[in-house]
């Protein structure tokens, strides 16, 4: 019989490998459209990858000033 303790485990290892990948996804998935670029989280987490890209993206869709210098925090 399996000890209930490995079973605790893998489940454990499980759950933090889908936080992680579900993290990774959200990364990735804002630059192939799949989020609103209008949401803040959003915004932020672009900014977190690649500040130059993000800002001119975002005045792109004119959801930042031309003379706005945003800050990640």
């Amino acid at each position: 019989m399996i000890n209930a303790w490995w079973l605790v485990i893998v489940s454990f290892a499980w759950l933090v490998l889908l936080v992680w990948i579900q993290r990774m996804s959200y990364r990735h998935g804002v630059w192939d459209g799949a989020f609103n670029h209008f949401m803040p989280q959003v915004q932020k987490e672009m900014l977190y990858y690649d500040r130059h890209r993000a800002t001119r993206i975002l005045r792109q869709e004119g959801l930042l000033d031309p003379e706005d210098t945003p800050e990640a925090s």
